[in-house]
């Protein structure tokens, strides 16, 4: 008596094989890849370069949300604030910089090859620069007051708080880091996700306590820098192939049939 077909959806249709991840799926054209991330810096650092704060706002309004999150998280104090901003510009540049070259650093070693530590760097480089072009644009283009109304900025800083671009650095850079990882297939990955997120949120908070940023500013940030910061490793440096399904497609499994995506 032949075995009737059983298609067992709690079990078996929504079962995915894909192939176990190694450090060869991340995909890398140096040339044009350092050509993309050196343009993209430059772009970057241009639009960063201090001037002249707008002649009036294009994004003024302050909405209630905003306006209760700063009497919530603001910290009591020009030094406090002072202090807040400071740190965060240290999670920026030093830890969280710190922690992307030493897990590139990690991934080589593991490897045992220099290729995968600099392969490494330059798709998180590349992430970072587009994240930056786009913070810095948008700067620009809203010209939204900062909270503390610009009193203790640079002059061409005043009216650039739209949104918040230490905020989209900290996410674009842990989450660049974290999806190389990811990709990778290190054992570790998870532990990139889970530490570079809760410093980049801690960037967040500490530029809504130093009055540097609205919750909007820095919610903004978060949101953008970490699209980046997912989308161009994955979506550029993942290999496809046949290591990589696509689409869907019905398989015979054990007891029934199998959905593969």
């Amino acid at each position: 008596m032949k075995r009737p077909l059983t298609v067992a959806l709690a079990a078996w249709a929504f079962i995915a094989w894909p192939a176990a991840p190694s450090a060869d799926d991340l995909v890398v054209h140096p040339r044009l890849d350092v050509s993309v991330t050196f343009l993209a810096g430059a772009l970057a650092a241009g639009l960063a370069l201090p001037r002249l704060s707008p002649s009036q706002c294009r994004f003024c309004a302050v909405n209630g949300l905003d306006e209760a999150a700063r009497d919530a998280l603001r910290l009591t104090g020009a030094r406090a604030e002072l202090r807040a901003r400071h740190l965060s510009d240290v999670i920026d540049s030093g830890v969280l910089s710190a922690g992307a070259l030493t897990l590139s650093a990690l991934g080589a070693a593991q490897d045992g090859t220099r290729r995968t530590f600099f392969e490494d760097l330059l798709v998180v480089g590349e992430s970072v620069a587009i994240a930056s072009d786009l913070v810095n644009a948008a700067k620009d283009g809203f010209a939204r007051p900062r909270p503390a109304g610009g009193s203790t900025f640079m002059p061409g800083s005043r009216d650039r708080s739209f949104y918040s671009g230490h905020t989209s650095f900290a996410f674009s850079l842990a989450t660049s880091t974290a999806t190389v990882a990811t990709i990778r297939g290190r054992s570790w990955a998870p532990w990139a996700w889970g530490v570079g997120l809760t410093l980049a949120s801690g960037v967040g908070y500490l530029r809504m306590a130093g009055d540097a940023h609205w919750l909007t500013d820095v919610a903004a940030g978060a949101a953008v820098g970490s699209a980046v910061g997912f989308a161009i490793p994955w979506f550029f440096h993942r290999r496809s192939g046949p290591r990589r399904r696509r689409g869907v497609d019905l398989v015979p499994a054990p007891g029934g049939i199998a959905l593969l995506f």
